[in-house]
């Protein structure tokens, strides 16, 4: 079990100002060319940047990650 409010604090950390944002400008590994800004390769990301700021016991179990309604990724699968 986590506080919702460091789960929150967690998630503004990795997420910050991301919306309405290009990937590139957020994520230093996409505008280096050294990751492709697809789904999967998002939530797998996202998914190790969280689970590090998550604190024990509670753990990340996975990260969805949508572009519509029927594209999306989930890590781990």
């Amino acid at each position: 079990m986590v506080d919702l409010g460091l789960l929150d604090g967690a998630l503004e950390r990795v997420l910050g100002d991301w919306e309405g944002r290009d990937l590139a400008e957020c994520i230093p590994e996409i505008a280096a060319g050294a990751m492709q800004p697809s789904t999967e390769s998002l939530a797998r990301w996202l998914h190790g940047r969280l689970d590090r700021e998550v604190p024990p016991p509670a753990r990340v179990a996975s990260v969805e990650v949508w572009e519509s309604d029927d594209l999306g990724a989930r890590y781990p699968a």
